[in-house]
């Protein structure tokens, strides 16, 4: 069952890239409405759960001492390592976005620079396969939670790809749809033929947690004077409860099943 649920999951958020080009056919308000909610969706996923799992990732390489943290020249000035693998996250996916917007600032709006398309389409790929890899340990949690990180991820892939189509529409729509959606059924393939080991994973989930909460403020909460608190605030109330309400395995058992 691990292989039939985690690859039709895997399918859904490949396949939600496909209708991308649909949320023209919304009048602004509505998709601005869409894009709020979205990003309280993606919010409240990084405070209600991510955060609190790498504080338990963390507590686990202080108890075991992991030599691939307290060996690194770098990592080993720091108390909480796994949070400094999450900045460089962040700070990666920022540097991307000031790249992009360093490359198109002199460019006409109609103009679709493909040198900064295909930067897109890198990054969001290795970041697609990424989130498929890792959706293969997070089935641990049960089938309804989840659910439940499938269906965060999928707010947050769709937003992600609807500000990509944004500014290569042709692109996008041709060829970028789906290279990004494969790209999630190849992470996935990757996990279940192979099995990287734990500071590996560790370190490749810190990261993606510092992508989700760069892109998940840069991208999926549109400018102040087109969002929609309100879309925004239900997003985040919504997901919450589900989080409370369905998460009701604790992290550090779903943790140190990895190293039974």
């Amino acid at each position: 069952m691990l292989i039939l649920e985690t690859f039709i999951a895997s399918l859904f958020l490949a396949a939600i890239h496909l209708p991308v080009r649909k949320f023209e056919l919304l009048d602004i308000k509505k998709r601005m409405m869409w894009l709020s909610f979205a990003g309280g969706v993606a919010v409240a996923y990084v405070f209600g759960r991510l955060l609190p799992e790498l504080a338990e990732w963390q507590a686990l390489i202080d108890v075991l001492e992991h030599p691939f943290y307290k060996a690194s020249t770098f990592l080993q000035f720091f108390d909480y390592e796994i949070y400094i693998v999450a900045l460089l996250g962040l700070i990666t996916f920022y540097g991307v976005h000031c790249l992009v917007y360093w490359k198109n600032k002199n460019q006409e709006e109609d103009v679709q620079r493909t040198d900064v398309f295909w930067l897109y389409l890198i990054c969001y790929s290795l970041y697609n396969a990424l989130i498929g890899y890792l959706m293969i340990h997070h089935h641990r949690v049960g089938l309804l939670a989840f659910s439940i990180v499938a269906v965060a991820m999928g707010f947050h892939l769709v937003a992600n790809a609807y500000h990509v189509r944004e500014r290569h529409k042709k692109l996008f729509d041709s060829i970028g749809k789906w290279i990004l959606g494969g790209a999630v059924l190849a992470g996935w393939l990757l996990g279940i033929l192979s099995h990287l080991p734990d500071e590996v994973y560790i370190t490749l989930f810190g990261f993606l947690v510092g992508g989700i909460i760069m892109n998940a403020i840069q991208e999926e909460l549109p400018q102040r004077a087109k969002s929609r608190f309100w879309s925004f605030f239900l997003g985040v109330t919504v997901f919450t409860l589900f989080l409370v309400l369905l998460y009701n395995l604790p992290i550090t058992e779903e943790i140190m099943d990895i190293h039974d």
